[in-house]
């Protein structure tokens, strides 16, 4: 209570548009590798089962399908990301 200052002062403009770029490029490239990661672990999923026989289990359809909308909308946030990297 008795500081005279803050501890943390506003950064200026250019260093806010230095970290901000700094911070796009590496969620980008985080998002993209986490993508490309996810995409092949479900391309693998759906190449491994046995499509010929009944399945047991109903629900692995539609876990299907959920990690088909993730990967969709992982890659709407890779394009923001990448919208982001240009406007820093």
């Amino acid at each position: 209570m008795n500081q005279p200052e803050s501890l943390s002062q506003p950064l200026a403009q250019s260093q806010f548009v230095a970290t901000f770029r700094l911070f796009s490029r590496f969620s980008f490239w985080i998002q993209l590798f986490f993508g490309a990661v996810s995409g092949i672990v479900l391309l693998f999923a759906m190449l491994g089962r046995n499509m010929s026989e009944q399945a047991n289990n109903p629900g692995i359809g539609f876990g299907v399908f959920l990690a088909i909308v993730g990967l969709l909308l992982l890659c709407f946030r890779i394009f923001w990301d990448f919208r982001y990297r240009l406007l820093g």
